[in-house]
């Protein structure tokens, strides 16, 4: 399978977290009185960085569901461990599809796989009003990177057109280490070819900034449109298997919720 749909995917945990929000019309919670699970499908085009690989346009499930202190966001899931809608603690586990097949590209050819792996941590959330602020620490669970890697965002929640539209502008980092990035962008001496340098790569810091835009068609239809953008560090960008010093993400999709609101 192509590395676009893998990379692609995991932009859905980020935009359901924020869907989720905006569409409660309050900050999210787990063990809300009111379920706000929705079902949905979009197209999503995230391309890799790395060299020779083409981007492509492919359908994604859009899915939330939320029982108690329980919830499954996309390719994600969480507990909550301490805390309310203000300021909360939760034990979360993703999967992280981030993959390099050297079928995709012949410039990888020769490269080891790198495969995809399950991310799990802790997960901080502080709400005010509109404003969100998160932040997590996630470590390889399967050992393919053994690696850690982190996330800090700001999101602001602006209602407009008596709040059918809501506009989710956000701002961030997100963090990978050593170990994360020798091992997805990193060249062993045995891959190395008079094309393709060995390189060992060190922790890198990406910025990153998305819009989300909502849209109540009804009260339970909703439009979904979401755009990201991040660049990457030069730890990502030296490495000899990548082409790209920058990263976006476009999904566009429909969710519908389910069970009382």
């Amino acid at each position: 399978m192509k590395n676009e749909y893998f990379l692609a995917l995991t932009t859905v945990t980020l935009l359901l977290t924020t869907v989720c929000a905006a569409l409660a019309g309050d900050p999210q919670t787990p063990s809300s009185t009111h379920p706000k699970n929705s079902l949905g499908l979009g197209i999503v085009s995230a391309p890799t960085p790395y060299r020779g690989v083409d981007n492509q346009v492919l359908p994604i499930p859009l899915v939330e569901l939320y029982y108690k202190r329980l919830y499954v966001q996309g390719i994600r899931a969480g507990f909550r461990v301490l805390g309310d809608d203000g300021l909360h603690l939760d034990l979360r586990v993703r999967w992280s599809f981030l993959e390099l097949d050297p079928e995709d590209s012949p410039f990888l050819k020769g490269m080891k796989p790198r495969k995809p792996t399950a991310l799990g941590g802790l997960a901080l959330e502080w709400n005010r009003s509109q404003l969100q602020i998160s932040g997590t620490l996630l470590g390889d669970m399967l050992g393919r990177s053994d690696g850690l890697t982190g996330s800090l965002l700001a999101s602001w929640r602006e209602p407009l057109m008596n709040g059918r539209l809501t506009l989710i502008p956000s701002l961030g980092i997100a963090y990978q280490d050593t170990k994360t990035i020798d091992y997805y962008f990193g060249v062993t001496p045995n891959e190395a070819t008079e094309e393709r340098a060995a390189y060992r790569g060190t922790a890198a810091w990406n910025p990153t900034a998305r819009l989300i835009a909502l849209f109540n068609i009804t009260p339970r239809l909703n439009l979904v449109a979401h755009l990201a953008g991040q660049s990457l560090d030069n730890e990502i960008r030296n490495s000899p298997i990548v082409d790209d010093s920058w990263g976006y993400e476009a999904v566009l999709g429909l969710t519908y919720s389910v069970g009382s609101r």
